[in-house]
C-alpha cells in the first residue's frame, strides 16, 4: 500500500521537484503566505483518500529538520479533516526553517450524526490507529517525494487531540526523533468515562483500541525527547492531568522537559508561548542530533 502511495506522489511531484530543486511556485505548489510554500498531495489511507499538506521555506539551504502535525479538534473517537485554521499552527515552524506535513485523520466527523456515521467515522478512527497510520503514510511520502528534508531530524507537534496523536505516533515510530504535545488528553480512559461502554457495544473493540491509544498506557515506548506544554487556567485539559502524564513519562524516559504557564486557556497559550517553546525545543534536538 505504502508503495502504491509514493508512487503516485512521485508522478504528481516529480516535474516539480526534480532532483531535490527548489519547487518553482505556481508549478504545483503555491507560496500561500510570505515566504512559505505549499503543495496538496493526496494519498491512499487505510479507508479512503486523505489529504497531505506539505510546506517548504521559500528559502532554503540543505537538508532541513522536519514537523509532523495532525490536525486537532477530534473528540478521539472520530477524525478531522485539514481546514485553513489549522496553518495558525503550520506556519510558526516554516518561518523559524522547518520543513512541515500535515494530514487528514480518518473518520472525519460532524457536529451532528446520525449513530450510522458515528459507527463508521468511529471504525475508520481505530483502523488508521487514532491517526498513526495516516501520520507514518504522510512520513513515507514526504520523504520520498522532498528531497529538502532530513530524515534523520523528523519531529512530531500537536495540540489537545492532535498532542494525543503526535505523542501516540512518536511512541509507534522510530524516525520521530522528538515530540512536542501542547494540552494533550493523557488519560482517555477518564476523558470518556461512562461513554466507553457505550461506544464499545455501538463498535465492538473501541475499549480495547482507547486503552492501547492513550498516551498514558503508553509512556514505557515514548523514548524520543518530549516537550509538554500546558496553562495553569487551561479549561479543556485539567494541569492536573497534564502533570500526572509528565511524572509519569519521566520514570521511564529522561529526556522529558515540561513548561506550564500562567494564563493564555486552552488554545491561545499554545500560538503564544507554546509553539515559540517547541521550536527552541526542536532546534536544541536537531543541533545535538547534527553534531552526533
Amino acid at each position: 500500500m505504502r508503495n502504491k502511495v509514493v508512487a503516485c506522489l512521485l508522478a504528481a511531484s516529480a516535474a516539480i521537484l526534480g532532483a531535490g530543486l527548489q519547487p518553482a511556485v505556481g508549478a504545483g505548489w503555491s507560496e500561500v503566505a510570505p515566504g512559505i510554500l505549499f503543495y496538496e498531495a493526496t494519498a491512499k489511507g487505510v479507508s479512503g483518500p486523505i489529504k497531505v499538506w506539505l510546506y517548504l521555506p521559500k528559502t532554503r539551504k540543505g537538508k532541513i529538520p522536519c514537523v509532523v502535525i495532525p490536525p486537532a479538534g477530534t473528540r478521539l473517537f472520530h477524525g478531522m479533516s485539514l481546514g485553513a485554521g489549522d496553518r495558525a499552527e503550520h506556519f510558526p515552524y516554516v518561518r523559524a526553517g522547518f520543513a512541515v506535513v500535515s494530514f487528514d485523520i480518518e473518520g472525519p466527523l460532524g457536529e451532528q450524526a446520525s449513530d450510522a456515521q458515528i459507527v463508521t467515522a468511529t471504525r475508520a478512527f481505530m483502523n488508521a490507529k487514532g491517526g498513526v497510520v495516516d501520520g507514518q503514510l504522510a512520513i513515507d511520502s514526504a520523504l520520498n517525494s522532498l528531497k529538502d528534508i532530513d530524515s534523520s531530524r523528523i519531529m512530531a507537534a500537536g495540540h489537545s487531540s492532535a498532542g494525543t496523536t503526535a505523542l501516540a505516533l512518536a511512541a509507534s515510530d522510530k524516525r520521530i526523533r522528538a515530540c512536542s504535545a501542547f494540552a494533550p488528553c493523557t488519560n482517555l480512559q477518564a476523558f470518556f468515562g461512562a461513554q466507553t461502554a457505550l461506544l464499545d457495544r455501538m463498535v465492538p473493540g473501541f475499549k480495547s483500541f482507547m486503552q492501547s491509544f492513550s498516551p498514558g498506557s503508553n509512556t514505557g515506548a515514548l523514548k524520543c525527547p518530549v516537550f509538554v506544554f500546558n496553562a495553569a487556567d487551561d479549561d479543556n485539559v485539567k494541569p492536573a492531568e497534564v502533570s500526572s502524564y509528565v511524572q509519569s513519562l519521566k520514570r521511564t524516559n529522561k529526556a522529558v522537559k515540561a513548561l506550564t504557564v500562567p494564563n493564555g486557556g486552552h488554545y491561545d497559550s499554545m500560538i503564544q508561548q507554546g509553539i515559540p517553546a517547541a521550536i527552541e525545543f526542536f532546534r536544541s534536538q536537531t543541533s545535538s542530533n547534527s553534531a552526533n
